[in-house]
């Protein structure tokens, strides 16, 4: 299935090729990372950021907050020496389902994103840099609530190689 993503207000708007609209995904609040998988019935999902926890960075929780999806991620080894101007990246996040096993979440040098569950590369997503809609090819298998949820991660995953400044 192709899925195209486009920058709504306070959010993003998930539809198929056709134009029909599939599922939202919203800021949970004003401010802050966590954000909302809606579909055509309501919500579905939730997502946010745990700075130092132990079930893992980034999580999906369904609308009884039970996890349905933690990550751990996974940096690319540093060049001997280390680097001044470039911190680590991002190589990979690995996704610890409770319905569907572990995942793969693979960050590419052209910024596009490849999603691998059992060694096969079950969704493609384009770079998020581009002023165009993404374009996120995956597999008819799950739902589009789930590939909108890890759509999320990949969204909070790819800025982890960014340089913060002080």
């Amino acid at each position: 299935m192709i899925l195209r993503i486009r920058p709504a207000l306070g959010g993003y708007k998930i539809k198929d090729e056709a134009g029909t609209a599939l599922a939202s995904i919203r800021q949970q609040k004003l401010l802050g990372p966590a954000k909302l998988v809606l579909d055509q019935n309501g919500p579905v999902y939730h997502t946010d950021v745990h700075e130092a926890s132990d079930a893992g960075r980034y999580e999906v929780m369904d609308e009884s907050d039970h996890v349905v999806v933690s990550s751990d991620l996974v940096f690319e080894p540093e060049p001997a020496g280390g680097s001044l101007t470039r911190p680590p990246r991002a190589d990979r996040m690995v996704l610890h389902t409770a319905h569907f096993g572990e995942w793969q979440v693979v960050h590419q040098r052209d910024h596009s994103v490849l999603f691998v569950h059992d060694g096969t590369v079950q969704g493609k997503l384009s770079p998020f840099f581009t002023v165009r809609p993404q374009i996120f090819a995956c597999s008819d298998r799950f739902t589009v609530a789930f590939w909108a949820a890890l759509y999320v991660l990949a969204y909070y995953m790819v800025p982890e190689d960014e340089m913060v400044l002080v």
